[in-house]
């Protein structure tokens, strides 16, 4: 009789790790990346690759207790549902001060999932400009090698800033200028990249596959850039529409109020506005979204802009 309940005990252990192995690591269309406008109500719901104790936002830092990993800002439950993994759910109100959430625990990457709203695409000194970072997922399926940017904007005019790269799900170090270096170690990432410009640093890193899904974190001045990515095997994630989302976040009352005097054309039966190019300039430089735009050369800004009513 025991030996009929130990070989049922051990089968139901043995399903359970081959259910457990196709689990997925990364839900679909999972990009860490929420966009709203401020005073929208957003739910979110991602995974973790590891056990997390603490929560910060900015703001606020808190210590989970139980499944509870809620802030002033935000309601926010993890539930550790496998031996590797958790799941967090928040939900709330975008706001001003919700920028970006941080997930950090002892042995576990920091993952970190960002807020986009209007405010949020301001430049803040000292830190890493996350808006000029997407996408924090890349989904790889049909190439063999990646390589992602991380943007540093420091106090410094020309010195490089002193961050560090860990890699894998674990954390494990490999580089931190000026103190330890372990590339060699890792043969799978390919070439470490800094480019210092005036009070920036430019931060690339080309790898090639290891794991089904490989996290990448720059730390820097105590807060953390994870990047994800995964080779395939997962559902892979949306690829940012970086012009459709920014514009999505516009006030657009505010904006058609701007330019309104300044259109060169309108018509209501068209039900559109044709806004002068220099004003629009001058407008996204006020808010920074210039320099966005700028940044990713790819993109291209035709002699007027049209913006529907």
């Amino acid at each position: 009789m025991m030996a009929t309940v130990y070989h049922l005990l051990f089968s139901l252990t043995l399903l359970h790790s081959f259910a457990s192995a196709e689990e997925p690591l990364m839900l679909p269309n999972d990009g860490r990346v929420v966009y709203g406008k401020l005073g929208s109500k957003f739910s979110y719901r991602t995974i973790l690759p590891g056990e997390y104790t603490r929560v910060d936002s900015g703001m606020h830092s808190i210590i989970v207790k139980g499944e509870d990993c809620s802030t002033p800002l935000f309601t926010c439950t993890l539930e550790k549902d496998m031996p590797y993994r958790s799941v967090a759910v928040l939900s709330g109100v975008m706001t001003y001060g919700l920028k970006r959430v941080t997930f950090l625990g002892n042995h576990s990457i920091p993952i970190m999932t960002v807020s986009m709203h209007f405010k949020a695409l301001s430049l803040c000194l000292d830190t890493f400009q996350w808006q000029y970072s997407l996408p924090l997922v890349t989904s790889a399926k049909d190439t063999d090698i990646v390589t992602f940017s991380v943007y540093i904007l420091h106090f410094s005019a020309v010195s490089l800033p002193n961050f560090t790269l860990s890699y894998s799900a674990s954390n494990d170090p490999v580089y931190k200028e000026k103190e330890y270096d372990y590339l060699k170690d890792y043969p799978h990432i390919l070439e470490l990249q800094r480019n210092v410009f005036l009070m920036h640093t430019i931060i690339r890193v080309t790898v090639e596959k290891k794991e089904e899904v490989d996290y990448y974190c720059i730390g820097y001045n105590g807060q953390y850039h994870t990047h994800a990515i995964v080779w395939g095997k997962h559902p892979p994630a949306p690829k940012p529409d970086v012009i459709s989302d920014i514009l999505s976040l516009l006030p657009m009352e505010e904006v058609i109020g701007h330019f309104f005097g300044s259109a060169t054309q309108s018509s209501f039966l068209g039900s559109f506005v044709l806004i002068d190019l220099d004003a629009l300039w001058s407008y996204l430089w006020g808010t920074h979204i210039f320099y966005l735009l700028s940044l990713n050369a790819r993109f291209q800004i035709k002699a007027l802009a049209i913006l529907k009513i």
